[in-house]
């Protein structure tokens, strides 16, 4: 008798066991899914431009991949969000806010680019993205990159109006980012999810459908599970997901000051020019201009 009530007991120990193994590779199977469909709309948003979209998914698609090994989709959609970004140089993804955000996707880039099988697009893309955040940043941060001679004329000259780099714009470099998007959603495919959901919205009688067939047929017809694709090479100590603003103090007076000497000397709209002539920290172009309306508005000027 005592020993039926232990084979009981073992049994229904290793039953548990057997349920709680299934429902943990479940779990893993349904986060992949869960990461591919927002990988899929991250794509979708970039090429569409829409930035609010873009940004609400990210936020979803770094609560579930925190904890989870980084594979090639994660570093895409960092790389992503820096391009996105790319324009605004108050954005921060690093410890070091010097470092601008397409300054940062350059170094994400590095070592994505081998994920990419058309070597002419990965080169693009590179050239692309340090002529960029010259055009952002020469004026105010030496960067220690190795550059063909034209280049190295280009920064010499302190145009960043220069035919040369107007030719790698930014826009450029949008277009061949929705390329590299589109090649590799097509060598990594992670549409499954949205693929049954369509489905389920199309059938009129999706219900009865998945009563039927239950969620085993769904588990054994599913995609292999995509966590354990880990890229090692990829090592980073903060989570380069998500993004902060600089908080920038209120003018003072002698910026303004450095502001209307500035317009004197170099005229109206040349506000590079002006920034590399005066001190304004962090601010950019666009803030100076936004400053001297404000001025104007003021009748301080």
């Amino acid at each position: 008798m005592e020993q039926e009530t232990d084979e009981k007991t073992s049994s229904e120990k290793h039953e548990t066991e057997e349920k709680e193994d299934s429902y943990s590779q479940v779990t893993a199977l349904v986060t992949d899914w869960m990461l591919d469909f927002l990988f899929v709309s991250l794509c979708r948003n970039f090429k569409e431009g829409n930035l609010g979209e873009f940004n609400k998914n990210l936020t979803s698609f770094q609560a579930i991949s925190d904890d989870l090994p980084q594979n090639d989709k994660v570093f895409l959609c960092a790389f992503l969000a820096r391009v996105m970004h790319g324009k605004e140089l108050d954005v921060i993804f690093e410890e070091d806010h010097r470092v601008s955000p397409l300054m940062s996707a350059a170094k994400i880039w590095s070592g994505l680019k081998e994920t990419v099988e058309d070597e002419s697009l990965a080169r693009n893309m590179t050239i692309l993205l340090v002529v960029q955040v010259i055009q952002m940043c020469m004026q105010r941060v030496f960067l220690r990159i190795s550059l063909r001679v034209k280049l190295g004329t280009v920064i010499a000259q302190k145009d960043i109006y220069h035919p040369f780099i107007q030719s790698f714009s930014y826009s450029r470099l949008l277009e061949t980012a929705n390329t590299v998007v589109d090649l590799f959603l097509e060598k990594n495919p992670s549409d499954y999810l949205l693929k049954m959901a369509t489905k389920a919205v199309q059938s009129s009688k999706s219900r009865n459908v998945f009563k039927d067939t239950g969620a085993k047929d769904n588990f054994q017809t599913a995609p292999e599970s995509t966590t354990a694709n880990v890229n090692k090479k990829y090592v980073f100590n903060f989570t380069f997901l998500s993004c902060a603003r600089i908080i920038l103090e209120k003018w003072s007076w002698e910026e303004d000051r450095q502001l209307i000497s500035g317009v004197k000397r170099h005229g109206l709209g040349q506000w590079a020019h002006i920034l590399q002539d005066y001190d304004f920290g962090n601010r950019t172009g666009t803030m100076l201009k936004d400053r001297w309306r404000t001025l104007k508005k003021t009748g301080l000027v």
